[in-house]
């Protein structure tokens, strides 16, 4: 006798309204049917009863799990990363569905899981290379690219990284900076977020008749020639992300310069652990729960065949002033 069948003996039912009923597809609001899915819920779990996403899906036609490919691995579970992963996969339980995280991997593996019948949708995370979309737009899934306006796809998430850029170095110049450099790492990877950042870091720069500004892209040791070294250091940094925030930290505790007197500090993503950096950090901040919630919507949309009129959802930026960022020379408070 199956489990399914022991269930709907000791519950007093037939075993297709115990399958109803462990699917979740009981839509009885009088008050005995009700009282009856939760007596089957609770012989069922007294059992020992699991359901089996593979016999689930045969039966539905669909998983409800949605997979998060992406291949910056590394960061996935750290930083903005981390929280939009975590974002999206809370309100994808809201909706239904569940979060399969698929790192993108050199041996290939990944694209079983992709399209093996595991998922019902993809969301792409950050980068949607050339290998993704070869390897996922032979399979026809649904799916959502999430920070890659560079992205050829129809539907899809993106960052104002200009609008940000433009206005974190806006308020350099109002604070009377005119020496103001754009540091991203040598390891970056080429991306659009790269690029947009730096447009809006150097309109603002020509706008207030500075010329384009400093982009450096270069490795720590040249960092410290650069700040240390030079006879004329940039008063202010505008940095691509908070890891290029650290190093500037560390670099200028290193050598004695004081954060924001000799050097003023900005940065994109607005993470918890900024708030407490010393001083705090002045930050590019997105909303990353309205980014998870806006991405649920739209790949569900996408699975379930409700795709809305929107291409494409921008998100923008909020600055979030803190210690990090004065006028030159003035001592922090």
């Amino acid at each position: 006798m199956s489990m399914v069948h022991e269930i709907a003996k000791e519950a007093g039912v037939s075993a297709s309204t115990v399958s109803r009923v462990l699917r979740n597809e009981t839509k009885g609001k009088r008050v005995d049917s009700v009282e009856r899915s939760e007596r089957i819920r609770k012989i069922a779990h007294r059992l020992g009863y699991t359901q089996c996403w593979r016999a689930t899906s045969f039966a539905n036609g669909k998983t409800c799990g949605i997979g998060l490919v992406s291949e910056h691995s590394e960061w996935l579970f750290y930083g903005m990363m981390g929280q939009l992963a975590g974002e999206l996969s809370r309100a994808l339980n809201q909706l239904g569905y569940h979060l399969v995280v698929i790192p993108v991997e050199e041996t290939g593996n990944w694209k079983q899981l992709v399209s093996g019948g595991r998922v019902d949708g993809v969301v792409v995370l950050h980068h949607y290379s050339d290998s993704i979309r070869k390897n996922l737009e032979p399979l026809n899934l649904p799916l959502i690219v999430v920070g890659d306006s560079h992205g050829v796809h129809t539907h899809g998430v993106v960052y104002a990284d200009e609008d940000g850029a433009y206005a974190a170095t806006r308020h350099l110049i109002e604070l009377g900076h005119q020496r103001i450099s754009m540091y991203a790492r040598d390891v970056v990877r080429p991306h659009c977020s790269v690029d947009e950042r730096r447009r809006g870091f150097e309109g603002a720069m020509r706008e207030a008749g500075l010329d384009d500004g400093a982009f450096w892209c270069v490795p720590e040791e040249e960092l410290f020639h650069r700040i240390v070294r030079t006879p004329s250091p940039p008063t202010a940094i505008l940095c691509y992300c908070h890891v290029e925030a650290e190093l500037l930290y560390q670099l200028a505790w290193r050598y004695g310069l004081s954060v924001p007197r000799d050097l003023s500090v900005i940065a994109f993503n607005d993470l918890p652990s900024t708030a407490r950096m010393s001083p705090p950090l002045s930050t590019v901040g997105f909303d990353v729960a309205r980014v998870g919630a806006m991405t649920a919507k739209l790949i569900v949309e996408a699975v379930e065949g409700r795709h809305g009129e929107t291409n494409e959802l921008i998100v923008h930026p909020s600055l979030n002033l803190r210690a990090s960022t004065s006028p030159p020379g003035a001592k922090s408070t």
